[in-house]
């Protein structure tokens, strides 16, 4: 149990990081950009670095927790598939749990699209109003 618990926590960074660093990976820059979406949805943004100030505590949660929460989520629903397939029994299920894990970090990283494109993407708003 605690060999799961370790391999979310790795691979959840791992997308964290992931996330952070590539723009164009579309699969992770969209759903990280999902609370500053709806936080202009809801009227709460202001475009520009004045909002920072007068909503520090929306800025920290859009800006650090939601990209954890997301990337830890997509984790445990990873991990959760692999782990089924490890312990399946079947004849080649380790294998199958292993290609399972590197086509979902190869699918992270080939899905690419111009940085910033979609309207909920976490470096569109970076780029927009900073």
């Amino acid at each position: 149990m605690w060999q799961r618990i370790v391999l979310v926590i790795v691979l959840g960074l791992t997308f964290l990081i992931l996330g952070k660093l590539e723009p164009g990976a579309v699969l992770l820059d969209v759903p990280f950009g999902i609370a500053y979406f709806l936080a202009e949805l809801f009227g709460k943004w202001r475009p520009g670095p004045i909002w920072v100030a007068e909503h520090p505590g929306l800025e920290m949660f859009c800006f650090s927790v939601w990209p954890l929460v997301v990337s830890m989520l997509i984790a445990c629903g990873v991990i959760f598939v692999a782990a089924k397939l490890w312990s399946s029994g079947a004849k080649y299920s380790r294998v199958c749990a292993v290609a399972f894990l590197a086509i979902v970090l190869a699918l992270i990283m080939v899905v690419r699209t111009e940085p910033g494109h979609f309207r909920s993407s976490y470096f569109g708003h970076w780029a927009e109003n900073y």
